[in-house]
């Protein structure tokens, strides 16, 4: 999922997901990210004006799971650290 947003003539903008402190995730006012949400959740993104007030707008991603799709379990490396030019094997059920 790609946002992108651009505002100007503000003090701050700030992106981030449900769950994520706001403080943590200053962004410039012109910018985009590119999200994969495990799940259905809430992004936001906030606005401090020049006067100090504060402008939230909210878009809520739906994810519906695939009603075929595989189930993982398990899912490991051999060996559990990887050296240049050596060559790991994966396992999963």
């Amino acid at each position: 999922m790609l946002f992108q947003w651009s505002v100007s003539n503000v003090q701050a903008v700030f992106f981030y997901r449900e769950g994520q402190d706001w403080r943590n995730h200053g962004v410039a006012g012109v910018g985009q990210s590119t999200e994969f949400p495990p799940r259905t959740m809430d992004y936001y993104l906030r606005v401090v004006q020049r006067d100090g007030s504060v402008v939230v707008r909210t878009i809520r991603i739906t994810v519906n799971p695939a009603p075929s799709a595989p189930v993982i379990n398990n899912f490991g490396v051999t060996p559990p650290q990887i050296t240049l030019a050596s060559a790991p094997e994966s396992s999963g059920r």
